[in-house]
């Protein structure tokens, strides 16, 4: 029988530290790595039995305090299980790691609901594995070693607490671009971030410069370039704008980036462009990954058929997709209302 661990780093979660417990309690090891809560986390997770090691880590950063936990776990271990203070697991979790667990893997992938499902791998093997960046951290190979991976046919699910600041991470990217130079992943974080904060002539630039030196994952690339179109749009550069959603659909022709295209048409009143590229992200398949967009599909592709539809004169059509958009978005005003203006041949933006 294989032996899992799960372990993370916690820091004032005396809100999630039982759940924590109780999701993780198939594990045969539990560790938890607390980095100065002044609250009730260290002694409410030891009343659950599980095993809380007092750490300080200064300057702060995420891959040392995850590496200190990581070491921490028992070298007889053949699974570790990452699961943050704010995730939770399916019940029978730990039944399915033991039962489909591939003997050798080190990377081992599972569905994560974050919003929309992907898959994620925050299992690996106790050892050849390390955390790497002091931000947006990531699971690495160590030295030589070579990736192998299963897939476990069960979830997890982030709940998280939105009440929490996030903005340490601003600052911690912009330092970690500095100590990683022209680093793929920190890059485009760092833009993504800029993004989050709409600060448009950094996403700009962040994300030019990203583009000009990276060859990484397609799907983020292609990420760069849509938030550097949305960025164009806002700083009133059509044509770039324009140019930038091709260049998104050039490097992955998914729906997110056929909807930044949408919107660029959307901004120009080209009522038919719109129209003709809804269409093409229709036929798209959903994708699965942390930067999909489940509103997209369940309301905001229809949302825009039934505005371009309205403009072209075929109110058939926009009832339709209202309709749709309205079932994805019930309390939504603007959807409410157009439903209305559609039906009286008007509009509402």
């Amino acid at each position: 029988m294989i032996k899992v661990a799960a372990y993370t780093i916690a820091l004032n979660e005396e809100k999630h530290a039982a759940r924590w417990a109780e999701t993780t309690k198939g594990a045969d090891i539990r560790i938890v790595c607390d980095t100065g809560s002044t609250d009730r986390t260290v002694e409410i997770l030891r009343e659950h039995g599980v095993t809380v090691y007092e750490i300080h880590v200064k300057p702060w950063r995420f891959d040392t305090s995850r590496n200190t936990a990581l070491n921490l776990v028992p070298n007889d271990v053949d699974v570790c299980l990452s699961l943050d203070m704010d995730e939770t697991l399916d019940d029978d979790f730990f039944d399915k790691v033991r039962q489909h667990y591939v003997p050798g893997a080190n990377k081992i992938w599972c569905d994560f609901d974050t919003g929309h499902t992907w898959l994620c791998a925050r299992m690996h093997s106790r050892h050849g594995m390390y955390w790497k960046y002091p931000i947006h951290e990531v699971l690495v190979p160590s030295m030589d070693t070579g990736i192998y991976s299963c897939t476990i046919p069960t979830k997890m699910y982030h709940k998280p607490d939105n009440t929490k600041s996030r903005g340490q991470y601003l600052p911690m990217l912009v330092a970690a671009s500095k100590e990683y130079g022209e680093d793929h992943r920190i890059w485009t974080y760092l833009t993504r971030e800029y993004y989050y904060y709409k600060m448009w002539d950094l996403v700009l630039t962040s994300a030019e410069k990203t583009l000009s030196f990276s060859k990484d994952w397609f799907v983020e690339r292609a990420a760069l370039c849509r938030w550097a179109s949305e960025a164009c749009r806002i700083l009133g550069q059509p044509t770039r704008a324009m140019e930038f959603a091709d260049r998104a659909i050039e490097i992955d022709p998914c729906a997110e980036n056929y909807f930044e295209k949408v919107r660029c048409y959307y901004a120009d009143s080209d009522w038919g462009g719109m129209w003709e590229t809804c269409k093409l992200a229709a036929r798209c398949e959903p994708t699965k990954h942390y930067l999909s967009s489940e509103s997209l599909w369940k309301w905001q592709l229809h949302d825009m058929r039934a505005l371009s539809a309205h403009y072209l004169g075929d109110k058939k059509s926009a009832m339709k997709y209202g309709l749709l958009a309205l079932e994805g978005n019930p309390t939504d005003a603007r959807l409410i209302n157009n439903m209305k203006f559609y039906n009286e041949g008007l509009y509402l933006i």
